[in-house]
């Protein structure tokens, strides 16, 4: 969950369905009377809501997940545990079997009878991301709320064991039953496990048939907090895989790599048979950064049927969609996933003499890559790679990837930037790094002249350009949402209203940049915002700065018990230079200290320069890395930031007549 946010695709929910419940013999347990009459957290734990118990049952030879949880509402401000979520993949995953009571403290029993909606949160590419939605009955203080459901899944992937919750849990029980294979075969598969952000003595217990389990007492909750890595990647977790004994890690990415490289170069064919799509794009005169410059353009035009609002099987059906077999296929049809489309960058690149690669990566928006995890799904990304000869001698590597909309040549995009890849290519491939380049960050650049009047209003029309990543996330989004033009004003103003104190009026004035990736986002606005500057009878207070309300300043900085390290979805840079005009006959009567404030990767400057009628109030804030562990250091950082944004210029009134004060 990190919020890197920045970040890409916005989560659509829409309410797709209304389903009858699957209700099935209430067959439970009874309630332990201890539960039923438990009023507090045990050990002084201030909490409005725990969980009793918690049960997470993987049968690998039904390909099922069993869940059974019993929550008891302490407070008040617990009851919102009665609203239920179960998230699945739509093709992928079901869910099943959902059974649901509320017990009161004296034993009364309410089963579940109501109804379960079924709501779409995300699509991406081919996946369907829903939840099944319920709300428990009367769930009230001291009730407790149970339920257990079952998730079927089409294939044999191995599971995970979540140790961590939402909620501290007094009694975990996980356990796994692993598949049976043909006792006749050679070297079965054989049920292991990974383990991450697990304490060293927590280790599970070996069952009878091959399975494991394992028991846990007093678990605390996992605490979501914004700007950090996604939560999968925080929370202890066991993973489990099959391998068999003659494979070990190592070998498993080695034949991984082998036959991700044969099935690209199969699709990629000779250099020869791309040799007259690559001269109808490029010149014999063209410099090197000029024919990759033209392929990619080229390339970026065609229809990528990976973006969008998702496309159903009968859309690709009546648009006589075929899936694509080689590089000229996607040629010659003019369309294909990104996937494709990297792939067809690098057969053009190579046919106009270029040494280039297909590569595959760990999205960043997805986690982090897990060596000893012999699990291929991890890399989630495609983009292409070109080894440029550079004009004083040497290689430097180009990475490129023209799938994604909007993205300008020579950049990356925050999920492919400081990720593990995987480069293919003839000879095999191997494993690289992709790192993180400050020039793949985003920079907001606020340049405008503004009017104040002597009520201490402010008022006037200020430029603002995007570029880089903050460009690139609303071209993507405008075209994967394909966002109209109305939509488009809509979500600019609220960005720049963000911005600035609440009532702010903000208008877009014109807007250019949309379709040329080359060049920077820019808007003009006018702004109006009431009661700027405070007001005496002599003087106005002004502050000295205007966009002071960095995202950051209000929410994550505030809060000195962080637990997880800041991450970032890329660098990014603020920068302003605004010019207020007094009102005549107003002087400058003081002005702000220059403030110079830096930490690792971090900085801010902010200065005021008195002007003939007018203030200049310039300021720099940048953050230079994506991940910050040392997080009091980042935050004492931003607490420097927001008391220099405080400070205030102060300016005499005009006098009427010239009479003094």
């Amino acid at each position: 969950m990190a919020e890197g946010n920045g970040s890409g695709m916005k989560a659509v929910l829409v309410l797709s369905a209304l389903l009858a419940p699957s209700i099935l013999a209430q067959d439970w347990d009874p309630m332990p009377p201890d539960e039923l009459s438990l009023q507090r957290a045990p050990r002084g734990l201030r909490l409005n809501a725990m969980l009793l118990y918690r049960s997470v049952a993987i049968d690998d030879q039904k390909r099922t997940t069993e869940e059974h949880l019993r929550v008891k509402i302490l407070k008040e401000e617990g009851r919102d545990q009665a609203d239920i979520e179960i998230p699945f993949i739509k093709g992928f995953t079901e869910v099943v079997d959902i059974r649901a009571r509320t017990v009161q403290p004296d034993g009364k029993i309410t089963p579940f009878e109501g109804m379960i909606f079924e709501k779409t949160i995300m699509r991406a590419q081919k996946f369907r991301y829903l939840t099944k939605t319920f709300t428990m009955p009367e769930a009230r203080v001291g009730a407790i709320l149970e339920y257990r459901y079952t998730i079927k899944r089409k294939e044999l992937r191995g599971g995970e064991w979540r140790l961590q919750s939402g909620l501290f849990t007094l009694h975990a029980r996980f356990s796994v039953k692993p598949a049976h294979f043909d006792h006749g075969r050679f070297d079965p598969p054989m049920l292991q496990w990974t383990a991450l952000n697990v304490k060293q003595d927590t280790r599970p217990k070996v069952n009878p048939d091959g399975g494991f389990s394992l028991e846990l007492d007093d678990v605390p909750a996992f605490e979501s907090e914004p700007y950090t890595l996604p939560e999968h990647e925080l929370i202890p977790r066991f993973l489990f895989y099959y391998l068999s004994t003659l494979m070990n890690i190592t070998a498993y990415w080695q034949d991984t790599i082998k036959a991700w490289s044969d099935d690209a170069e199969s699709f990629l064919g000779k250099p020869k048979a791309m040799a007259e799509a690559a001269a109808s794009i490029v010149r014999p005169s063209d410099s090197d950064d000029e024919k990759l410059q033209k392929i990619y353009a080229r390339v970026q035009s065609l229809r990528d049927l990976s973006h969008g609002n998702g496309r159903t099987s009968q859309e690709l059906k009546r648009d006589d969609i075929k899936q694509n077999r080689s590089a000229l296929d996607v040629w010659k049809r003019g369309y294909g996933t990104g996937r494709d489309m990297d792939l067809l960058f690098v057969a053009l690149a190579r046919a106009a003499g270029f040494d280039s690669y297909f590569v595959r990566y760990v999205g960043r928006n997805k986690g982090v890559f897990h060596r000893s995890l012999p699990d291929a799904q991890q890399f989630n990304g495609f983009l292409a790679v070109v080894a440029l000869k550079k004009a004083g001698g040497g290689i430097e590597d180009v990475f490129l990837d023209p799938a994604v909309p909007g993205l300008r040549y020579g950049m990356l995009d925050w999920d492919s930037t400081g990720v593990a890849a995987v480069q293919l290519g003839p000879e095999g491939g191997g494993f690289i790094d992709i790192h993180n380049r400050p020039e793949w960050g985003g920079t907001i650049h606020r340049k405008g002249t503004l009017n104040l009047d002597t009520s201490g209003g402010l008022s006037g029309t200020v430029v603002v350009s995007f570029t880089g990543q903050e460009a690139l996330s609303r071209r993507k989004e405008a075209k994967e949402l394909e966002l109209d033009e109305t939509r488009r004003v809509d979500d600019l103003e609220e960005t720049v209203k963000g911005w600035v104190s609440d009532g702010a009026r903000v208008k877009l004035l014109k807007m250019s940049g949309w379709e040329d990736t080359e060049e920077s986002l820019t808007g003009e606005f006018s702004v109006e915002i009431p009661d700027f500057a405070a007001s005496t009878p002599h003087r106005l207070l002004t502050p000295a700065t205007v966009f002071r309300t960095h995202r950051l300043l209000r929410d994550a900085m505030q809060h000195s018990d962080r637990v997880h390290p800041f991450y970032f979805s890329y660098a990014w840079q603020e920068d302003d230079d605004l010019t207020i005009r007094l009102p005549p006959g107003a002087d400058v009567e003081e002005l702000p200290g220059r403030a110079t404030t830096e930490s690792n990767l971090a900085r801010y400057r902010s200065w005021c320069e008195k002007q003939p009628g007018a203030i200049q109030l310039k300021r720099v804030l940048a953050l230079d890395g994506i991940i910050f562990r040392d997080t009091a250091g980042l935050r004492s950082f931003f607490n420097s930031v927001r008391l220099s944004d405080e400070n205030m210029a102060m300016v005499r009134r005009p006098v009427p007549g010239g009479s003094g004060r």
